[in-house]
């Protein structure tokens, strides 16, 4: 009666266990970030030497990065769905690179070494609600909602 009880008691506790489902603690959600280049373009050598690697290091497991080479006729086409989805873009900047994408936040175009303190702040900024600085507000464009 005892094993049987117990057997019981395990099982309710084993489903009951099964429906939890524990959310990400503050700050652990993916940070997307896709970014357009060629393989000529100076800048976007500079990104991946300099910015990479500090971003690398801010955001660890976090970060998702996807780099896309603009060469390519597909990357082109997913450049133009994501410029189609910013406020108050300008196509005249339409396939110019870098062109820096932070999902659902925001899209910067270039990158000048030194600027990834900003890029980091920005994210960070972003994720939390807040405003983004003014060093990249140049060449900045926020999501539509």
């Amino acid at each position: 009666m005892k094993k049987w009880l117990l057997s019981i008691v395990a099982l309710c506790c084993l489903v009951s266990l099964s429906g939890c489902t524990s959310a990400p603690a503050e700050g652990e959600e993916k940070i997307n970030i896709t970014v357009f280049t060629v393989s000529t373009c100076s800048n976007c050598k500079a990104f991946k030497e300099y910015a990479i690697p500090a971003l690398e290091n801010e955001f660890g497991d976090q970060l998702v990065l996807t780099l896309k080479d603009l060469d390519d006729d597909e990357n082109g086409a997913l450049y133009d769905e994501i410029t189609s989805q910013l406020v108050d873009y300008d196509t005249v900047y339409s396939r110019m690179v870098p062109f820096i994408v932070v999902e659902d936040y925001f899209a910067v175009l270039a990158y000048n070494k030194g600027e990834e303190t900003a890029l980091i702040s920005d994210i960070k900024a972003a994720r939390d609600g807040k405003p983004l600085g003014d060093t990249l507000s140049n060449g900045r464009w926020l999501f539509k909602k």
